[in-house]
């Protein structure tokens, strides 16, 4: 048996109930409870109480010795109890008439979600402040002037700017901190406009086509950023050709646009025709053997994009 514990207090309690590896929020002492006093009378007492006859277990888990003939037991309830909704007081239904105290453990108060950036808002909101009760004179009922003279009410007021400056301050550290995860850097497409010829700071479309699609195998964010992200690289008339596809499927995928832009402004061969060409492939006279390859792999790579061929067939 632990060593003594009289009258146990509510922070006694909560040790307590954390000591025996129990959940506080569960738990409730009763104290001056006689010692010969058998775990069914207290369980049955409970039970009396209307919050906690359909409780799923009640169990006496330990006592401690108070004084002569009197002890404290810990008991665990199966469910959160509140002190407000459960009993104060146990009646054994002894012939010596004991009534026992009940004691709630004093859990931690637990700060609501936002609950520090709410108090922030208020004090950093700009009120005049009224001044202390002190300052009001008896005479107020015969005038409605109740400041406080101007020597005492100036550092009052200065002090009170100056907490609602650093509150603010807190608050804009915070909205910042907030908003990084949305403003985080990630790998931009590069600007197409689908303008002939093409222009000196842009790219041919196969080239773009080719990094957009590495690009969005990269991407994790979800298929609505990744259409705003393909759009906000456009410019017309390619961003006016996705435009009209997205009016007319509001639904369309990242990739959907995509091939969208190849019908546009790709190679409008069809399967039967990239494998003619590939088949039709050969040397030419002086053509380095890597400049050959690197034709191959072009065709072989829009069949893999196409899903012709798997990525072993490349090989």
């Amino acid at each position: 048996m632990s060593p003594p514990l009289p009258y146990p207090s509510r922070p006694e309690v909560y040790d307590w109930a954390v000591e025996l590896q129990v959940p506080p929020p569960h738990t409730l002492a009763v104290r001056r409870v006689p010692v010969d006093t058998l775990s069914l009378s207290i369980q049955m007492a409970l039970r009396q109480h209307p919050n906690l006859r359909e409780a799923a277990t009640i169990e006496v888990l330990e006592q401690h010795l108070e004084d002569e003939g009197y002890c404290s037991v810990l008991v665990s309830i199966g469910q959160n109890i509140t002190e407000d909704q459960s009993p104060s007081s146990l009646w054994l239904g002894r012939s010596t008439g004991s009534c026992c105290i009940v004691v709630y453990p004093e859990l931690p108060i637990k700060s609501e979600p936002h609950s520090s950036h709410m108090n922030l808002e208020e004090v950093a909101m700009p009120i005049s402040p009224s001044p202390p009760e002190s300052y009001c004179r008896a005479d107020r009922a015969a005038t409605s002037d109740c400041s406080p003279p101007s020597s005492i009410a100036q550092p009052f007021f200065k002090f009170g700017d100056e907490i609602r400056m650093l509150a603010q301050t807190l608050l804009d550290m915070g909205a910042a901190k907030s908003e990084a995860p949305t403003q985080q850097q990630y790998r931009k497409l590069k600007i197409f406009s689908g303008t002939k010829p093409t222009p000196t700071d842009e790219e041919a479309f196969e080239v773009w086509r080719e990094y957009t699609s590495q690009v969005l195998e990269e991407w994790t964010c979800s298929e609505l950023v990744k259409r705003q992200r393909i759009m906000e690289c456009l410019r017309p008339p390619a961003s006016t050709t996705l435009q009209m596809a997205k009016d007319q499927h509001a639904d369309v995928t990242a990739h959907q646009m995509l091939e969208t832009l190849v019908w546009a402004y790709g190679r409008t061969e069809d399967i039967g025709q990239l494998m003619k060409r590939y088949y039709n492939l050969c040397q030419k006279d002086g053509e380095e053997l890597s400049d050959f390859l690197q034709r191959i792999q072009a065709v072989l790579w829009e069949l893999r994009k196409r899903k012709r061929i798997t990525a072993a067939e490349v090989d």
